[in-house]
Formats: C-alpha cells, structure tokens, sequence
C-alpha cells in the first residue's frame, strides 16, 4: 500500500492497451455493490484494501455520501466515457470525479484468459478545495493572522497544519493552542500547508492543468525547522519550542526530516489528529534527537483509522522507556477502530464492499 489504504496497482505495466492487472492482483476485488455485479451494465470492483480509505473519505450515511455511491454505482454504464479524465500516458487507465471525491479506475475487456471485464476502481483521493495561497508562516493573535515570510519559528507555540485556507488552519490549531493565562489564547505561529494538491501521479486532460510539488512543501518545512533549531540554540533557550503537527500535516514531517542536516533537540513535536504514517514521522524524528514527549490526540474518524493502519509500526517507534506509556495510549485509543476493521477486513471474492462499509459504519462510534 503506499500512504495510507491506497494500494499501488499496475505499475509500469500498465500502459495502453496492455492488460492493467495481473491475475494475482484481481483477487483483491470485490464487487462494489448489489447493483454493479453485472446484471445492468458492467460490473464494478473495487479493491478490498481501499476499506480504510473509503471509511475515511466518504460517509454513506450522510446524503453526499449516498450521491457518491450512487455515482460509483453509475460508472457501470458511463464509466471512462466522454465525462471521465483520461492518463494522457495510460490509454486504460480513468478518473471520474464525483462530488469532491476522485475516483480512479481502469477498463478490462474481456481477455480470454479468465480475467472477467469490467471496470475495477483502484484508488480514491478527496479533492482539496480553496484558494491557491502559498505555504507560509503565519502569526496568530487576537486581531487575526498575518503572513510573516519568516524561515523560523520565533515564538514557543507553533504548528504546521494542512487546510483548504488560513482561516481553517487558524482554527484548527485554536482548539489545541497555548491558553494565555487570562481565559484566551496565547499568540502563536502557524505554518499552513495549502491542501489544494493536485492528482498523485501522471497527468489527466481536464480542464484546467493539475500540479502539485510536494517536494517544495517539504523543502520549505525542512529549513523552517533547521532555522528554529539554530535559533533556539543561539538564544541558548533550556525549553525546546513545542510545535504541533496537525491532520494530514503529518504526512510532510518524514520526508522534510529527511532532507534536513543536524539535529533538531530543541523542537518537541506532538501530533494532533494525525493522518499519515506517523510511524515513520515519529522515527524521523528520533533519528533526528528531536523530542515527542505530549500524548497523540487522536479522536477523529481519520485519525483513528490512519492510526489503526500502522499501529504496530507505531508501537515499535514508540519503544523507548519514556515513551511507553505514549505507546499505551494510542493501542487503547485505536483498539476499538483495529477491530472493526479487522472484521469488516475479512472480505471474500463473493462479498460485496458496500456491505462491509455499512457493518464498520455500524460498529464504529467515530466523531467525524
């Protein structure tokens, strides 16, 4: 799987008219739904791995939800047809967007090599929606926010959050800010990641151009973190400067570390409602001598999936004494989310997907 419930299919492969996947990879599927097994129009499969995504992406008890899976269900008849967007370098490969969710798919026809036909969804992705506003680092007070075009973090309560504009990150990171000692909130510093990505990989006809840099994301979030850490150790500062890591922000913090020189001692991190794989972000971290001494805050239905994925992972990244009782908390935390998707795991290649949607959606008690 890469990231998070989002399995790579097809590789290389793929191209044209070659057949998009092997026999092996078929075994995965299961039909979407009661309506797509072929009865009316082609029939519609979806990869079983995709549960915890599509758990967390799309909500079939809400009537968006419902519109979303009424629209899946259509591709069985309009499926890569003239309203779909085509890979320019993939002639089999489509994605269909509906409401806000992409859907990402391929065509088989009928092979003559027991590969039955029909149309098998790969992958899905949220469209992030908002205004194209850079990457930057803004200050927080009571007035509002402003940009600073600063490359550290100055004051000792920052974040890095990732939102469809400021104002959402402003209000994401209020909820966990610093209080200021007179029943407000402390003045602080965000680092808002714009989430108006574009599409994963390759490129699609549509009509406006998609491209998306995340490498740049991490460039910038790797020297704001150098340039603190130097920062703090010229002020010669005992406390480090806490910086919280909020939502899908998470996914950044592996692959910035990565990219960036030294040590970062002086930066205690803690994640708010991560979704990505922490786990990686947490050893980033600690390869990195930076500390992550607050609990993970994790109560949302994302973050508790997210969680659930890599939750041994996790476990193992957590492993040094002081940090057990961290350890402790996330396994309690997701126990309950790691055992509904277990059960609703146990799907056959004569299930059907949206059934065990609605079985997790029953046992699950998630706040959205």
């Amino acid at each position: 799987m890469n990231g998070f419930g989002s399995p790579a299919i097809g590789g290389a492969r793929a191209l044209g008219f070659q057949p998009a996947l092997s026999l092996a990879e078929r075994n995965h599927f299961v039909t979407f739904s009661e309506n797509t097994k072929g009865r009316s129009g082609r029939p519609v499969f979806i990869d079983a791995r995709l549960l915890p995504q599509f758990l967390s992406l799309i909500d079939v008890d809400t009537a968006k939800g419902q519109r979303i899976v009424r629209g899946i269900e259509g591709l069985r008849s309009i499926g890569g047809g003239i309203s779909s967007y085509q890979s320019i370098s993939r002639a089999a490969r489509h994605m269909s967007l509906l409401e806000e969710i992409e859907v990402y798919y391929f065509i088989e026809q009928a092979q003559g090599n027991g590969m039955p036909a029909g149309l098998f969804i790969t992958s899905l992705k949220r469209v992030a929606k908002g205004a194209s506003v850079k990457a930057d680092i803004y200050l927080v007070d009571k007035s509002g926010y402003t940009a600073t075009n600063n490359t550290f973090f100055t004051l000792n309560d920052a974040a890095l959050s990732s939102a469809a504009s400021v104002g959402d990150s402003v209000s994401e990171t209020a909820k966990h800010a610093a209080p200021d000692g007179w029943g407000g909130i402390a003045t602080r510093e965000v680092f808002f990641i714009p989430s108006k990505l574009a599409n994963e990989k390759g490129n699609w006809l549509c009509p406006m151009e998609k491209q998306s840099n995340p490498v740049e994301i991490e460039n910038k979030i790797s020297h704001t973190l150098e340039q603190t850490q130097k920062r703090q150790q010229s002020l010669k500062k005992g406390e480090p400067i806490r910086i919280q890591i909020h939502g899908e922000a998470c996914k950044f913090i592996a692959g910035a570390l990565n990219r960036s020189s030294g040590h970062i001692d002086s930066l205690d991190f803690q994640f708010i409602e991560p979704v990505g794989n922490i786990a990686l972000a947490i050893n980033s971290i600690k390869n990195k001598n930076g500390k992550n001494s607050s609990p993970i805050i994790s109560t949302n239905k994302a973050s508790l999936i997210s969680l659930s994925q890599v939750r041994f992972q996790l476990s193992q990244a957590l492993s040094d004494t002081h940090e057990k009782k961290l350890s402790k908390g996330v396994k309690e935390s997701t126990a309950a989310t790691t055992a509904i998707l277990n059960a609703s795991r146990s799907i056959s290649n004569n299930s059907v997907f949206l059934n065990a949607v609605k079985q997790a959606n029953r046992l699950g008690r998630w706040t959205k």
